[in-house]
């Protein structure tokens, strides 16, 4: 155990003196890396930033000119058409096919080509949804609708100029901005080199470890750990040899795709200034007094009246669904008011019956032991009759017994009943009487005994009859509250169906309403649509008027954006010189860390050299006490103690915390699962 503790201790020993050997070794650690990532995520985010705003104005730029592209290819074709007719040419048919001809001559129009490639009829159903019926026959019927599209144009050399320079200011922007992403991916990828687990464990230790001033002399101990260092760096060199190949890799596809965009928008800027030019060379005299502008116009104004009278019935529209709103809001209140009101009386009854119910459920127990203890009564009365009639029996039976000695003395002493016989006349008138008397009390006692039974039958007859009467009632009033109960379950039920009818009825009400609000969605999209129309018809007759002032626009419209550009491109130039900067810091590094690479291929090849005349003894020695001792040295250690250092493999310190054996092996220090720290040996 000492040994293993020792081995430990020597080598952290290892690590600090081999930090001592170079001055410049640990360079890299002493710069503070927060700093050094800090700086690296800045200019990462501020690259994110700056092309995240370039592919906006890409985007935007390009959508401006595919719609100036777009309309720019059918208005001057419509100017052309009018220069025909006051030519007094003959009009080609100018019909379906020819216009999605036009429409695939359009730049990067992919959702119009597929909507009509194919398909006349598409171009049928996209005005049939722009227009009125009314409109498109009178539109159709005017002879202006097909024509030719061929005359000399001109060039307009301001605009080719301003192009031109537009043009080199891009180019030389994208390049910039190229080479910047260029040097940036390049700076991007040093970072990766600090995330490694080595460097992370070697800072670890010697920042829980620092070096001590002492100079001990370099044993093989400490030749091993460089040898180990050394050949880490190699592979993390590699490792950034092979994200470098990737990253230019990733580099030259984004070079390509910005050279296709960069040729699709000089196609777009080469049809934008064709169709300037054919709009320059129209005759705008002949055309302003052409029947084809004025059918235009008098389209124009019927989708007005059309737009006028859409307005109106969205107004209505918008009035009516206030009104069912406000009739929806009404009704609700009224029905939830009202039957909350019914629910509630509805409630109280319920609450009324169970309390009559549970009521007549105790008065029925209640005549139920009644009726018990007038039974055991009745039983008990009974049981006296029957001992008096047993005693009346005792009686009886003693006078025969009588009867039966005054027969045997008369028979035994017959002379002496003569001299007795009027003593025994004298007791048998006695006797006689007593029977009688007892004859007459034994038939007033069964008399009283007959109406006391019959006054006790007639009192349980009452008794029952009541008990019956009131059981009939309260069975009555039991099946009557039961009833209304039921009756009031019904209505319960009967009142919920009709809340169902009314919810179904405002459900359908609310799919009304959604169809109405659908339906003035789509007059007001039709109302907008009509109104681009108004307004794109009305804008280019303007245009038609005042050419030379919609050519001043474009300039200084061309102007703002070279400004625009400008101004991009300082902030390039000024992003390009922070990153210049940033890549000079980290080339400096780089550089240090080639030279420390340098350095520790040299102690590589020292060891090397040394490591030969080294005995095996030794080599099992370290080799032992580089391995786990709990395990009986079959794993490496990885894992260390923080609170006494001593070393162990993973498995064995996890196993020890599954088992709450939280104890240190060697010294039998307490830890805890965070006091457990991986090392790399």
């Amino acid at each position: 155990m000492s040994e293993n503790e020792s081995g430990t201790g020597q080598m952290l020993h290892q690590k600090r003196s081999f930090s001592e050997q170079d001055d410049g070794f640990y360079e890299v650690n002493k710069v503070s890396k927060k700093e050094l990532l800090e700086q690296l995520q800045s200019s990462r985010r501020c690259y994110e930033v700056s092309s995240r705003k370039l592919e906006k104005q890409k985007i935007e730029l390009y959508d401006k000119l595919r719609h100036i592209a777009f309309f720019l290819s059918w208005w001057p074709l419509i100017a052309q058409q009018f220069y025909c007719i006051f030519q007094n040419r003959e009009s080609a048919d100018f019909g379906i096919e020819q216009s999605i001809a036009l429409l695939e001559q359009t730049p990067d129009m992919e959702h119009i080509k597929k909507s009509l490639q194919n398909e006349q009829s598409g171009i049928h159903a996209m005005l049939n949804d722009s227009f009125s019926p009314e409109i498109l026959e009178k539109v159709t019927s005017t002879p202006d609708f097909q024509s030719t599209f061929t005359f000399p144009l001109k060039d307009d050399s301001q605009l080719s100029e301003s192009k031109t320079i537009l043009d080199s200011e891009i180019e030389r922007v994208m390049n910039d901005l190229q080479s910047a992403e260029g040097r940036l991916h390049s700076i991007l990828k040093l970072p990766d080199r600090s995330s490694s687990y080595t460097l992370r464990c070697i800072n670890e230790s010697v920042s829980s470890h620092p070096p001590t001033k002492k100079e001990n002399p370099v044993n093989g101990k400490e030749k091993a750990a460089s040898v180990g260092e050394a050949l880490g760096q190699q592979s993390q060199l590699q490792e950034l040899s092979r994200l470098q190949e990737e990253q230019q890799a990733i580099m030259n596809i984004y070079s390509q795709q910005m050279s296709s965009v960069d040729s699709k928008l000089s196609e777009i800027d080469n049809i934008i200034i064709k169709r300037k030019n054919e709009l320059g060379s129209v005759d705008w005299e002949h055309l302003q007094k052409s029947p084809s502008l004025l059918n235009l116009m008098h389209v124009i104004s019927l989708t007005s009246a059309q737009y006028g009278a859409l307005e109106q019935l969205y107004i209505e529209c918008f009035e009516d669904r206030e009104f069912f709103l406000h009739q929806k809001r009404n009704f609700d209140n009224y029905s939830r008011s009202y039957y909350q009101s019914v629910l509630s009386d509805f409630e109280t009854q319920i609450v009324a019956l169970q309390k009559d119910e549970h009521r007549i459920a105790q008065a029925k127990a209640d005549l139920l032991k009644a009726s018990g203890k007038k039974q055991a009564g009745l039983d008990e009365k009974v049981g006296i009759l029957t001992e008096k009639t047993d005693k009346l029996k005792e009686l009886d039976a003693q006078v025969e017994e009588t009867k039966k000695k005054i027969e045997s003395i008369n028979n035994s002493v017959g002379a002496k009943l003569q001299e007795r016989t009027k003593s025994l006349l004298f007791q048998r008138e006695l006797s006689k009487f007593l029977t009688q008397e007892l004859a007459h009390t034994e038939r007033a006692f069964r008399l009283a005994n007959q109406q006391v039974l019959k006054k006790i039958d007639m009192r349980m007859e009452e008794l029952t009859n009541r008990y019956k009467v009131e059981k009939d009632k309260a069975e009555q009033k039991y099946f009557v509250t039961m009833k209304s109960g039921d009756s009031l379950h019904a209505e319960v039920k009967a009142l919920r169906e009709k809340y169902k009818k009314t919810d179904e009825f405002t459900s359908k009400m609310l799919y009304t309403q959604h169809l109405t609000t659908l339906e003035i969605i789509k007059l007001e999209e039709r109302i907008s649509d009509l109104s681009e129309v108004r307004n794109t018809s009305s804008r280019y007759s303007v245009e038609f008027q005042v050419k030379q002032a919609a050519q001043n626009f474009t300039i200084a419209s061309q102007e703002k954006k070279v400004n625009n550009l400008e101004g991009i491109i300082k902030k390039a130039k000024s992003e390009l010189t922070d990153l210049n900067e940033q890549s000079s810091l980290l080339s400096s590094n780089i550089v240090s860390l080639e030279k420390r690479n340098e350095h520790h291929e040299w102690q590589k090849r020292k060891l090397n050299d040394s490591a030969v005349s080294s005995s095996e003894e030794e080599m099992k020695m370290y080799r032992a006490m580089c391995k786990c001792s709990v395990c009986n040295f079959e794993r490496w250690k990885n894992s260390a103690i923080s609170l006494c250092g001593h070393a162990f493999c993973y498995q064995c310190v996890q196993k020890r915390i599954e088992t709450r054996q939280r104890r240190c092996p060697i010294c039998g220090r307490g830890f805890g699962a965070s006091d457990v720290v991986p090392m790399q040996l």
